[in-house]
């Protein structure tokens, strides 16, 4: 039994090193996971198990993931999403995530010149993200856990090699920071 079980570990760990395994059966689940009550919809191209070799564990992957208002606005676009699942909800019939990675996402961070600031995921000069998108997120983080609602589990939230765009307002002045990495965990 053993030998079995290693055998089988083995030719997964084989097939997994050629490229991701695709699970296109989990996307209807993982779209509705993490959409939001309110109407805000999550829209994922492809769902895939991927593993980055011996120093990572493999990863469930949401890729061209878009998010879109109850209007039809696209607030926010993400190259891919690495996710861990909560057990505890997994347990009770919930698939809601536990740690949500955004791999490769574009951040535009904007000090306008009366010292606000402003942030968002994805969005191009012509068509801008939502800054709420990101005001949502960080302040789910900053609630205790919960059962209400997508992120209610979430504990870890990071960014894996981003291009971070700083646009100083106050200052006239851009700054572009690429392969950037945050991490923002519960409190």
């Amino acid at each position: 039994m053993l030998a079995g079980a290693t055998i089988a570990v083995g030719l997964v760990a084989w097939r997994l090193s050629t490229g991701p395994i695709e699970l296109e059966f989990l996307t209807p689940y993982l779209e509705e996971a993490l959409s939001e009550p309110d109407g805000r919809q999550i829209a994922i191209a492809r769902t895939v198990v991927a593993w980055r070799g011996w120093n990572a564990n493999p990863e469930l992957r949401a890729e061209e993931v878009v998010a879109t208002a109850p209007d039809g606005r696209v607030v926010a676009t993400v190259p891919a999403l690495a996710i861990s699942i909560s057990l505890d909800s997994l347990l009770l019939g919930v698939l809601a995530p536990a740690r949500v990675e955004l791999v490769e996402p574009k951040l535009h961070l904007v000090r306008e010149t009366d010292g606000r600031i402003l942030a968002d995921v994805g969005g191009v000069e012509d068509n801008p993200g939502d800054p709420a998108v990101v005001d949502t997120v960080l302040a789910e983080l900053m609630a205790p856990p919960h059962r209400q609602g997508p992120l209610g589990q979430l504990r870890r939230l990071s960014v894996r090699d981003a291009t971070i765009i700083v646009d100083d307002r106050r200052l006239g002045r851009t700054w572009t920071l690429p392969d950037g990495d945050l991490v923002f965990r519960r409190g």
